[in-house]
């Protein structure tokens, strides 16, 4: 008999699996809350977050009744868009999680109160005050939040200190924050949402883009001798 060989491929094992996100921030075990906003205004609705493996599909509802998936924020991101409410979105929010695999549902203890009211002129403020950094690997589509509501409606300007274009081919203001498709290195950076309505004062939100590139080996060790038990140092650079 000749000699013989064994050959194997790995594999990576991944449990399938949906659970409520109780950690720093989460508002998964928060009771319900209560929103009072002028029509006309956008608002973004979570009832929390999930740790789910593969990412969860997201449900809503108002008062008991499932709404159009139409109406959900593109990508895992868990949230209801209501781009421009008036008084027939008013009532009880609620969210359902789903494993799209096992097809478990967690339905989430937050519940959110949505009263649409006349009210007089004020200010831009934060229903919830929205996340302050971001990650994203290149060629992926990110959206920076910065859903502020007021009466009447505020505007929002993007600016950076150090992004030199953020408005290009790539990017999209969205009523409720910043899109940018086909991330690039480039726009790591600092982000600044300003809102203003006419009505003082205007609020401003920063937001810290990462973009997460693989490792690259800049500059490699150079070639060195060296005799045995003697110490040696070894130099390179690398990014990512």
């Amino acid at each position: 008999y000749g000699p013989g060989a064994l050959a194997s491929t790995p594999a990576r094992l991944a449990l399938v699996s949906i659970a409520l996100d109780v950690g720093q921030g989460s508002m998964g075990t928060r009771s319900s809350i209560r929103w009072s906003v002028a029509p006309k205004n956008c608002l973004l609705i979570r009832c929390g977050s999930v740790i789910s493996n593969p990412p969860a599909i997201w449900s809503f509802y108002r008062n008991g009744k499932k709404l159009p998936q139409s109406e959900l924020l593109p990508g895992a991101a868990g949230a209801l868009i209501l781009d421009t409410v008036t008084a027939k979105d008013a009532g009880n929010y609620s969210c359902v999680a789903t494993n799209s695999i096992t097809g478990d549902e967690l339905r989430l203890p937050q519940t959110i109160e949505l009263r649409v009211d006349y009210t007089d002129r004020t200010p831009p403020y934060f229903l919830q005050r929205p996340p302050t950094e971001y990650s994203a690997r290149p060629g992926e589509t990110v959206v920076l939040e910065c859903p502020g509501v007021g009466s009447p409606r505020p505007r929002v300007i993007w600016s950076s200190p150090n992004v030199v274009e953020i408005y290009n081919n790539r990017s999209t203001i969205l009523s409720y924050g910043l899109q940018i498709t086909d991330v690039k290195p480039e726009d790591q950076g600092s982000y600044i949402c300003m809102l203003d309505n006419g009505i003082a004062p205007p609020i401003d939100h920063t937001i810290k883009l990462s973009v997460l590139q693989r490792p690259t080996i800049l500059r490699g060790p150079a070639a060195t001798l060296t005799n045995e038990s003697n110490p040696l140092l070894l130099d390179c650079s690398a990014s990512g």
